[in-house]
């Protein structure tokens, strides 16, 4: 592999492992400040995760145990 083809390769377990990484940062503020955003995040991080071929990266009850908490008594997120 020349230098132009490893340039231009995709690292995917880096980019797995920063998808990973994004709900871990609860002791920094902007983890807070951004929670009205994290149900997309959620969305766009399964969306990238699947085009990687890693869907499985992230355990499937913590996924759906957030989004059920996002839900308001009236169906509502």
């Amino acid at each position: 592999m020349d230098t132009s083809e490893k340039q231009n390769r995709l690292l995917v377990d880096l980019h797995v492992k920063y998808i990973q990484s994004l709900d871990t940062k609860k002791d920094d503020l902007e983890y807070w400040l951004t929670e009205h955003l994290r149900l997309s995040g959620v969305y766009w991080g399964l969306t990238a995760l699947d085009l990687l071929n890693s869907i499985d990266a992230l355990k499937k009850e913590d996924v759906v145990k957030y989004v059920v908490s996002c839900q308001h008594d009236n169906g509502q997120c």
